[in-house]
């Protein structure tokens, strides 16, 4: 789930839309140029990340800068370290 509000806590509308291949892509509909944006994004899986990135970039695309970006937790943060070869990190 993604929340974007400006610096004073208007929320930004936007539109999420999954492409059939599962690729998200995000419009938003507020102007947003020369605004300092807040995101907060509640990440539960791999595709809620990808839904952060495109945020992001329709933020910055939209002429808004991002400000604030919130995240309480990150699916595989607790992974530090590679412990044997060929895993990922």
């Amino acid at each position: 789930m993604i929340k974007i509000t400006t610096l004073l806590g208007k929320e930004i509308d936007f539109d999420l839309i999954t492409f059939p291949g599962g690729e998200p892509h995000i419009v938003i509909n507020n102007t947003i140029k020369y605004f300092q944006i807040n995101v907060k994004a509640q990440i539960n899986n791999f595709n809620d990340l990808g839904e952060l990135l495109v945020a992001v970039d329709a933020i910055k695309r939209a002429g808004g800068e991002l400000y604030t970006l919130y995240m309480p937790y990150l699916p595989g943060a607790r992974q530090d370290s590679v412990r044997n070869p060929g895993e990922s990190l």
